[in-house]
């Protein structure tokens, strides 16, 4: 096995695992982004749930509906962004550095700079594992470039 598909699969299963692990931003998300997300659908259809998450994540339902479509949406880029890494996809390593993308900038929008210091080890599992895979394309360019 070569070093660049390594790299790639160590990237992948640290995507994967970021989905899983505590993000444990605020009250409203102390669990992991899955967790987050498993929640949301179950409770899709009771509105008076729905609409106390709202108030826990901010004062309008317009930034409420942000934070949790972000979240929705980084969710399933880190997700498929890591399996696509397993299957050494080179969208693998630009979908998950997308959605960590994403995850970065909620707390950044909610609190500032001081939102960055209360997220929780999925949080920089997820960046590790989007820079590992990230760097499989930096990898593949250089060796297609010492052939020719």
């Amino acid at each position: 096995m070569n070093t660049n598909r390594s790299v790639g699969v160590v990237g992948g299963v640290l995507l994967i695992a970021a989905s899983f692990l505590p993000y444990g931003y605020e009250e409203w998300n102390n669990g992991s982004l899955f967790v987050f997300i498993k929640d949301v659908f179950s409770h899709l259809n009771d509105y008076d749930y729905l609409e106390a998450l709202s108030l826990q994540i901010g004062p309008s339902y317009g930034t409420s509906g942000l934070v949790i479509g972000l979240l929705l949406l980084s969710f399933f880029l880190i997700f498929i962004g890591g399996i696509l890494a397993l299957i050494q996809y080179r969208g693998g390593s630009i979908t998950g550095l997308i959605g960590m993308l994403i995850l970065t900038f909620i707390p950044l929008y909610r609190d500032g700079a001081s939102g960055i210091s209360s997220i929780g080890i999925g949080f920089y599992v997820g960046w590790a594992g989007a820079v590992l895979c990230g760097l499989t394309l930096f990898m593949a360019k250089r060796r297609k470039s010492r052939k020719e």
